[in-house]
């Protein structure tokens, strides 16, 4: 089911539409036209409520990731390094969630499921913010909510000061999907990074 603005709330022409000051509920939050001009994409900040849809995201979103480190890694040392990733990887988000390392995280919302979220966080000294952990449910992939979403936490980096953007990802087939959102989100500086393993024998 399609939903607008929440009641005494008005779009703009802007790239995000607030509402008027008052008393409704979900006013003063970012609204998103969608690309294809439906269905309305809301960003705001997360909440305690948000939590079952955020741990059920972060297991779709990451399970094609962990699955191309087994086929890399080998089943010896994958499940050696990442037995399970799930629970591990739910702390992590969880963590950012509740603001842990300073990061500040968002949600999406379509027709009042949330469907994405995003944490960023910012270092003052060096003027450089960073996308932290992000996923969009595969449900709802291909819509257009992960270039919205990086556009608005860039927003938010300069309008905090920043003058510098940064996010880092995966180098392997996985993490293809997201490499191509952050160069169309304008990232186009790039510093390779390479990790090894290897399985260590017994002491003699």
């Amino acid at each position: 089911m399609k939903r607008g603005l929440p009641q005494g709330c008005r779009a703009s022409e802007s790239r995000y539409a607030y509402g008027p000051p008052g008393d409704s509920p979900g006013c003063g939050v970012p609204v998103i036209a969608n690309n294809d001009g439906g269905v309305l994409m809301r960003i705001r900040e997360w909440t305690e409520n948000d939590l079952e849809r955020v741990m059920a995201i972060t297991v779709a979103a990451w399970t094609p990731v962990y699955n191309g480190y087994l086929q890399a890694m080998g089943p010896d040392i994958f499940h050696t390094v990442h037995e399970g990733w799930q629970e591990r990887k739910k702390r992590s988000i969880l963590s950012s969630c509740r603001n842990g390392n300073g990061v500040s995280v968002y949600v999406v919302e379509i027709g009042g499921d949330v469907a994405a979220f995003i944490g960023y966080r910012v270092d003052t000294e060096q003027k450089c913010g960073v996308i932290w952990d992000n996923a969009v449910d595969p449900a709802y992939q291909g819509r257009g909510i992960a270039s919205a979403m990086y556009r608005f936490v860039l927003e938010k980096m300069k309008e905090r000061g920043m003058t510098v953007a940064a996010v880092v990802t995966g180098g392997d087939e996985a993490h293809i999907p997201a490499r191509r959102a952050y160069e169309k989100a304008g990232f186009d500086k790039v510093v390779p990074s390479v990790r090894y393993y290897m399985r260590l024998g017994e002491s003699d």
